[in-house]
């Protein structure tokens, strides 16, 4: 980047494109000093319709978070939310030549590449690689092992594989086209983790569901580490295709509906008024029961929170003690979601807003909708320590995510 104490996030969801920049201090903190948002013009459905309208909208969102802060930047993280990757946990060990010599670089590499067989085994090359810790001669929760002295290195790290859709490909070449260059890519379910879930929670165990517009982002975080991850093809735009469709209006009246009048439970909404619809959304002036609204929103999300519990079988969830559920992202501001998720999961349930190294942005920064958007530098921070740790002998796959593209475009 034009500035190594910069960093910046690249967040397009389905109808908003959001870019922050962060200044790191020198304690590695960051504080958020310019935000840019744009509507997602070129976007339909969650797909993209129009690449040269995406693209101008991304760059307005990029030079307007650049207009806030007084700096440019070159390069960005973007937040990856494709729902065909599959997540691996895995370890490498390697041992320390010379009887326990000062390990270094090159023993770093070679650690993170053994884990990295898994994936390799598979023909798959790793979209994205985590390390959750270091391990030296049995101790573990270590960032950075270089300087230290052991006989044995271990890596624990979380693998995500899979080929990149045409939607991650097609926002790498937005990115491009106005002008900046990807430093890396980052799963949007661990970037909405790092930014909401507190280190006990991390420790002790949450399940971390981010509603968005087209999809959930859905993250089992257990003993300080991501313990798997998962995207879902549904978000809170069906709940506002749900209410439009029941009502037989218009899409922005629905989300007008849903945003000032919506309950997630309709027992919230027994005895409130009934929303009133112009005539000129309508072609005739309408009336509409606030609970039978918050029926249909209530239906909706249970099939979300059904889809989530169906994706963490298998894992420690929904059993175990301590365990809790942390709610983030736009769908999160409904009223009553989190006693319908208690009901669900029967686990304890907060809504998530950003927290811990992101401040300098107030209320803005303290939004669930924003925390993917703010995860985004702090996972990008954690990415970048890393590199500087790795020796040359690692291979980063982004470099040939990069080159790939440049042949497939």
């Amino acid at each position: 980047m034009a500035d190594s104490e910069m960093i910046a996030g690249l967040d397009i969801g389905a109808t908003r494109i959001g870019c922050a920049i962060g200044k790191i201090d020198e304690r590695k903190r960051i504080s958020v000093v310019g935000i840019g948002c744009s509507p997602a013009l070129g976007m339909e459905n969650g797909i993209v319709a129009d690449l040269p309208l995406l693209t101008g909208s991304v760059e307005n969102a990029i030079v307007e978070a650049q207009d806030v802060a007084g700096v440019e930047i070159e390069e960005l993280f973007i937040g990856m939310g494709q729902t065909n990757f599959r997540g691996v946990n895995s370890r490498g060990v390697v041992s320390i030549p010379g009887s326990g010599r000062e390990i270094n670089k090159r023993d770093v590499g070679r650690v993170i590449e053994v884990a990295r067989v898994v994936a390799k085994r598979s023909n798959i090359e790793p979209i994205e690689t985590i390390v959750q810790e270091f391990i030296v001669d049995g101790e573990g929760g270590i960032k950075n092992p270089v300087g230290m002295y052991g006989f044995k290195l271990e890596a624990e790290v979380y693998i995500v594989t899979g080929n990149l859709s045409s939607f991650s490909r097609t926002v790498i070449e937005c990115v491009k086209n106005a002008g900046f260059d990807v430093e890396g890519l980052i799963l949007k379910p661990v970037a909405a983790g790092e930014a909401v879930l507190t280190a006990s929670e991390k420790k002790i165990g949450a399940l971390l569901i981010d509603l968005g517009g087209e999809s959930t982002s859905v993250g089992v975080f257990a003993n300080g580490r991501v313990a798997g991850a998962k995207i879902l093809a549904v978000g809170a735009n069906q709940i506002t295709t749900d209410i439009a469709s029941k009502f037989h209006i218009p899409i922005h009246a629905a989300e007008r509906i849903k945003r000032d009048h919506g309950y997630a439970m309709a027992s919230l909404a027994e005895g409130k008024k009934r929303i009133d619809i112009p005539s000129n959304e309508t072609n005739v002036r309408n009336q509409i029961p606030c609970q039978s609204v918050a029926e249909v929103i209530q239906s909706r999300l249970e099939t979300i929170f059904n889809l989530v519990r169906k994706e963490i079988e298998g894992t420690r969830f929904p059993r175990g003690m301590g365990e809790s559920v942390v709610l983030t992202g736009g769908g999160a501001l409904l009223e009553g979601i989190g006693e319908l998720a208690h009901q669900k999961f029967g686990l304890p349930v907060r809504t998530g807003k950003p927290v811990g190294t992101i401040e300098g942005w107030g209320k803005v920064v303290n939004s669930p909708a924003y925390s993917t958007l703010f995860g985004l530098l702090h996972s990008g921070l954690t990415r970048r320590q890393l590199a500087q740790v790795k020796d040359s002998g690692w291979q980063n796959p982004l470099p040939k995510i990069a080159r790939w593209l440049r042949e497939f475009f």
